[in-house]
């Protein structure tokens, strides 16, 4: 019996739903016999998704006395 290739896993976004997604998928057995091949797309070049989004405090609306 011929062993087909493995199957990826798309994870749209490395933002903590889908990082947790990745860590599910890590942890399973199909991922560990080498039957799924996970990827992760991410739009911006660090993970965390609006998790990392940092505003500068001179664009928060707020009334300065």
């Amino acid at each position: 019996m011929s062993r087909r290739p493995p199957r990826t896993i798309a994870i749209i976004g490395a933002g903590p739903a889908g990082l947790a997604a990745l860590k599910s998928v890590l942890e399973t057995q199909h991922y560990k016999d080498g039957l799924w091949n996970p990827i992760v797309f991410e739009l911006r070049s660090a993970v965390g998704g609006v998790c990392s989004v940092f505003m500068p405090i001179e664009d928060v609306d707020a009334e300065q006395e």
